[in-house]
């Protein structure tokens, strides 16, 4: 359920647009609530910002969200995403002899953590920091990531200009790093309490590259992220497939003028990292109790 955090819980005065995702939760809950194949609802994603996280005025807000939800769609799960912001779990909500630690805040309204998550090739130094910060507490939680991944490119000069590529070898490196972030995800040691994770994701998103959102995205990054194999952080490049345009090239939109119709819709690749994925062993999964 997307929700417009600015301006439900930062605006002055929020009362419009509180009303209206109220309406919202309501009617995906009464639609989908009942439906066996959902698992529950996401209220926001990557919601977090230091100070709305201590402000009582999101939690206040966020009760009347979680109600709706949980009147029309009782026994799903309710949770809330959040960014991997390294004290997370230290905060605490109000000031002076009120305030409570965030964990608690948490726990009171929602069913298990879910962060998004780009730490690496090794989730260990965020896991451990869970399991001392949060399961080892009175708030215990389960813990799955909404997202994690891998973008698949590199910036390079070619004949003299800047631009991004594929990493070589279908990306196979990208495989790599997948499985080793995996075999991190699913030590033993953590399965008291983690329990699961989406990967992020399908295929590449042109429209959030830096070139064209019909055809490529060349235009080379300025986000440096050392952690990943290419050494950059480019938005449209995180796909476990490519897209492969039919029957036109990139200097055409969808539209064939020609003939006035649209081309053929594209096709997907699948990079070296599906097969990697396909081929992971499922552990049992999350063995917490409690």
């Amino acid at each position: 359920m997307a929700l417009d955090a600015g301006n439900i819980f930062d605006n002055a005065s929020p009362s419009s647009a509180k009303d209206y995702y109220l309406w919202v939760c309501q009617e995906l809950a009464k639609r989908y609530g009942s439906n066996p194949a959902v698992m529950g609802f996401v209220l926001g994603n990557e919601m977090n910002n230091p100070t709305r996280l201590q402000s009582e005025t999101f939690w206040s807000i966020n009760v009347e969200f979680v109600k709706e939800v949980r009147k029309h769609a009782p026994g799903k799960l309710i949770l809330q995403a959040m960014q991997n912001d390294g004290d997370l779990f230290t905060y605490t909500v109000g000031i002076g002899k009120n305030s409570e630690a965030l964990i608690k805040k948490y726990a009171d309204h929602y069913d298990l953590w879910v962060v998004n998550i780009f730490e690496g090739n090794s989730f260990d130094t965020f896991l451990e920091r869970f399991k001392k910060q949060v399961s080892e507490n009175d708030y215990i939680l389960p813990i799955m990531f909404t997202e994690y991944g891998v973008p698949a490119s590199e910036n390079k000069t070619v004949n003299g200009g800047e631009t991004v590529v594929e990493l070589k070898d279908n990306a196979k490196i990208v495989g790599t790093y997948l499985s080793e972030l995996y075999t991190s995800m699913t030590q033993k040691k953590y399965l008291g309490y983690y329990c699961g994770g989406t990967y992020f994701e399908y295929c590449d998103e042109w429209w959030k590259g830096n070139g064209t959102g019909i055809c490529d995205h060349t235009t080379p990054s300025q986000n440096a992220a050392p952690d990943f194999p290419g050494g950059s952080w480019e938005s449209a490049w995180w796909g476990l497939y490519s897209i492969v345009p039919t029957g036109r090239t990139c200097t055409d939109g969808p539209w064939d003028a020609s003939t006035n119709a649209p081309y053929p819709a594209d096709t997907l690749a699948n990079r070296h990292a599906v097969t990697v994925m396909m081929g992971l062993t499922i552990p049992f999964g999350y063995v917490g109790g409690s």
